[in-house]
């Protein structure tokens, strides 16, 4: 056998091309063996974030039922044949809780102790599933946490755009407007020439990319040809997929896991309850009212729910939860509400509104731009952006 090795070691080194290609495909195996074992650590961990949400959706719907039932018996006391009829609906809970839960996080007894208000008790089975799902899969969300906070390059036009051409100078001041998200200008023979490039996270970068191209495909609509940037769309088109492809796979194991972190912590748990308490509460307030502008139910749901948002903003140990918390309250869209109250205390911008004041649809559109007497309604524009509302 010893004679053998050496004959073929002797072949590989008068053929290299042989040794050379042997190497190759063992790093191409090794590679293809390595990302097929990462999408099988993907695929456990979403399949587990999966579990884990629908977890945590049956326990908050467990102690609604359970609340409702207590509140129940609370008002039927002294009534011996109703307090029979809750009392039997609270074994039917208590059976159906420990049936699904007991094996892995204990018994509750929701029976013995009735008047005994048990809601943390079933609360803190939400804790508990949210620390089985850290500890159980700690290497698919370290994975997909890298994968979400990354920053990430991404394309948002094609090389060689003339700079001092007119569609050259338009594309500039729109990725301008971007710059604080990261979209750069890259500048290419001397500055005669640029492209424009995207530094960012999948998420910011996706919501970035679509307000960008948003504002492109406007500009060309403005301008009398839908299809004057379609070649800067076709490339910013792509990158948008890219970010949206690293989300879609990513991002649901990403938010469970950041979930799963505030619910393990019993401060922050508090924290983001009332949170999601305070969006509902101003959903309703809203869909209860006639007039928004006008309601102080509205408004106080409104401030109670920007009092929690600037706490959270401006809490550092909060930094990490952005991409969870955002979501939460995008739920709740203020953005009118918030641009009114700016027109009602901001001195300039209700110099704004004074000069436009008694000029119908026909006026304001003919103001003439030329002659700049419609810098009122300009910046009036511009603020209301600042919102991500527009001004008609």
């Amino acid at each position: 056998m010893g004679n053998a090795f050496r004959a073929l070691w002797s072949t590989l080194l008068a053929n290299p091309l042989i040794l050379v290609m042997i190497l190759v495909s063992g790093a191409v195996m090794a590679w293809q063996s390595y990302k097929q074992n990462l999408e099988e650590i993907r695929q456990s961990t979403e399949e587990s974030a999966n579990s884990y949400k629908e977890s945590a959706s049956s326990i908050e719907d467990y102690t609604k039922r359970y609340q409702e039932l207590r509140e129940a018996l609370l008002a039927a006391k002294g009534n011996e044949e109703e307090t029979y009829n809750v009392k039997k609906q609270l074994l039917d809970l208590q059976t159906e809780l420990n049936d699904k839960y007991s094996d892995e996080y204990g018994a509750i007894n929701l029976v013995t102790d009735a008047y005994k208000d048990q809601t943390e008790a079933i609360k803190a089975l939400n804790k508990e599933a949210a620390q089985t799902y850290l500890n159980e899969n700690q290497k698919g969300i370290k994975q997909a946490t890298d994968k979400m906070t990354s920053k990430d390059h991404y394309n948002l036009s094609y090389t060689g755009i003339v700079s001092e051409s007119d569609e050259g100078k338009i594309l500039k001041e729109i990725a301008e407007k971007y710059k604080e998200q990261g979209v750069r200008l890259s500048e290419e023979i001397d500055g005669a020439q640029f492209s424009i490039h995207l530094d960012a996270d999948p998420k910011s970068a996706y919501d970035t990319i679509q307000a960008f191209e948003n504002d492109v495909r406007d500009k060309a609509r403005e301008l009398g040809d839908e299809h004057l940037f379609d070649d800067v769309l076709e490339i910013s088109s792509v990158s948008l997929n890219n970010a949206k492809s690293t989300i879609d796979k990513y991002g649901d194991i990403y938010r469970q896991a950041l979930t799963a972190d505030i619910v393990s912590d019993d401060n922050k748990a508090k924290v983001y309850n009332e949170a999601l308490e305070a969006v509902q509460a101003y959903n309703e307030a809203v869909l209860h009212s006639e007039d928004i502008y006008n309601d102080k139910s509205v408004e106080k749901a409104r401030q109670s729910l920007q009092a929690l948002h600037d706490e959270i903003s401006n809490y550092e140990a909060w930094e990490k939860y952005g991409f969870l918390m955002d979501d939460i309250f995008d739920q709740a869209d203020t953005r009118l509400l918030d641009f009114n109250e700016a027109l009602k205390n901001d001195s300039s911008l209700q110099k704004l509104t004074n000069d436009l004041k008694g000029l119908s649809d026909l006026d304001l559109k003919a103001l003439d731009e030329n002659v700049g007497d419609n810098i009122s309604f300009d910046k009036l524009k511009e603020s209301a952006e600042k919102y991500n509302i527009s001004v008609e």
